[in-house]
């Protein structure tokens, strides 16, 4: 199984991929940290991604020192999703926030709001959304879960 993970925090990032191989230390995966990077690594056909964990707000580049990672995209996981989509393989995704709301003033949503959205416009692709925290172990069973439903 390959594992996609898409975060820009590298602490989440790192939890996200020690659970991973306590659960499956044989299985392979690849970090992303931005938009762009998940993007560029989903074209290439040569790569073939069984769970994409993704973040859904995101820088738009990788981070690079001393340089701007462009705008932030509040909604880019979700905007992700809509070109996966079109790339003709669509792999499980899971969503992996710590956010309870998103988007600017005038089109926030929910993490209610977006689970909803996201099981309706991507219904064979989109597994759940999980709400991550620090200080809380749940959303490790939560994703334990999804990663064994996918890998049957």
């Amino acid at each position: 199984m390959f594992i996609l993970i898409i975060e820009d925090d590298s602490q989440k990032a790192e939890k996200i991929k020690s659970l991973i191989e306590e659960i499956d230390p044989d299985g392979r995966m690849q970090i992303c940290r931005s938009y762009q990077g998940g993007l560029r690594w989903l074209s290439d056909a040569s790569h073939i991604v069984d769970l994409v964990v993704l973040d859904m707000s995101l820088p738009t580049f990788d981070p690079i020192p001393d340089q701007r990672p462009g705008r932030p995209r509040p909604l880019g996981g979700y905007d992700l999703m809509r070109k996966i989509r079109r790339t003709g393989h669509e792999p499980a995704v899971v969503v992996l926030t710590a956010l309870e709301n998103f988007g600017s003033r005038s089109e926030q949503i929910t993490f209610e709001e977006l689970e909803s959205r996201c099981a309706t416009e991507f219904p064979d692709m989109f597994k759940g959304a999980i709400h991550y925290s620090q200080s809380s172990s749940a959303w490790r069973s939560e994703l334990v879960a999804i990663i064994k439903e996918v890998s049957c």
